[in-house]
């Protein structure tokens, strides 16, 4: 590994553990609403800031530690730098005010155990897996529009799809929060990023194609990423009660949410034809939208969430399919 190299993982590793500190000082200063208070265990203030912000700071270590272990070729370097930087922030972590209940209290450390460390792993797994695929690899030499619009789409699809497959098994119901509320919410900033990178790169995201269905394809995208947000739109204004938003709408939506995962990125024609980018495309969302609503589900109601753990579910189960599908020929 050159110097650069070197140099920009130090640049990295630097500014996660500058991210840390400042978490950790500003917890001391009182700045996150709560610190010192003892509040009743469901809707602790503290609780909920410092749980908001390891998840930050897990998805911040896990991407890092993808991006070095693609950068070296080696997923052991990528497993040793998540697991250092996971064992330092639970350190780090420990030396902020502890959570108090009641009678009660535990440190910070706790709920990065229990919470933060796995959605590191998560987001690891799904770094690791998005930037060794050929489509974002394709999508870095295309420029960073393309990288946006392959990260946006597959999180916009995910964080909707996810909660929406939740909803038939009982594990979340349609006045939870995280479905009427935070997925849809989810979903729609995702997929504004990946409008903006569209038009930022002229409506291209099929690549360079001078084909006559190029013009088609460009149409399609547009009219299935404005749909798909139109009805997330719909979801989230819509009064939450014990049945969905309106009849057929999270249906409609969800089959959005699928098309919007389908859509290609910048891959080649051979790649567009193969069999396998379907279920390829598919996964990466399911994986995406795994580690997503997991953060929700801690963001509104902590490790207790009972969608946290089928959340992670999807993240393992879908990128295990991502890995395999990837390590076949082509």
């Amino acid at each position: 590994m050159d110097f650069e190299h070197r140099r920009q993982e130090q640049v990295v590793a630097l500014g996660y553990a500058l991210a840390v500190a400042t978490i950790v000082l500003g917890a001391h200063a009182g700045v996150f609403p709560g610190t010192g208070e003892a509040h009743a265990p469901v809707a602790h203030p503290y609780r909920l800031s410092m749980a908001a912000a390891s998840g930050t700071l897990a998805i911040l270590l896990g991407t890092a530690a993808g991006w070095i272990g693609v950068r070296r070729r080696s997923r052991l370097a990528g497993v040793a730098a998540l697991a250092g930087g996971g064992l330092v922030t639970g350190v780090a972590l420990s030396f902020a005010p502890f959570v108090l209940y009641p009678g009660d209290q535990y440190p910070v450390s706790f709920g990065w155990l229990v919470g933060g460390a796995p959605l590191a792993a998560a987001a690891w797994l799904v770094a690791t897996l998005a930037m060794s695929s050929q489509e974002t690899f394709a999508a870095v030499r295309s420029g960073i529009p393309r990288l946006l619009y392959g990260w946006g789409k597959s999180m916009a699809a995910g964080a909707y799809l996810v909660p929406f497959l939740l909803i038939p098994s009982g594990v979340l119901t349609a006045a939870d929060p995280l479905w009427h509320t935070a997925a849809p919410l989810a979903a729609a900033v995702f997929l504004a990023v990946a409008g903006a990178s569209l038009v930022w790169d002229g409506g291209q995201p099929a690549g360079t194609d001078p084909s006559p269905r190029h013009g088609l394809r460009r149409v399609r995208t547009g009219v299935v990423v404005v749909g798909f947000g139109l009805a997330l739109a719909l979801h989230f204004v819509a009064e939450p009660g014990p049945e969905p938003p309106a009849p057929g709408l999270a249906l409609i939506t969800g089959v959005l949410a699928v098309a919007v995962a389908l859509l290609h990125g910048p891959t080649d024609a051979r790649e567009r034809r193969h069999p396998q980018l379907p279920i390829r495309l598919l996964g990466r969302a399911l994986a995406a939208g795994g580690a997503t609503t997991a953060l929700l589900a801690l963001a509104v109601a902590g490790a207790e969430h009972p969608a946290a753990a089928p959340a992670l579910l999807f993240l393992a189960v879908a990128g295990a399919v991502c890995v395999l599908l990837e390590a076949m020929p082509r």
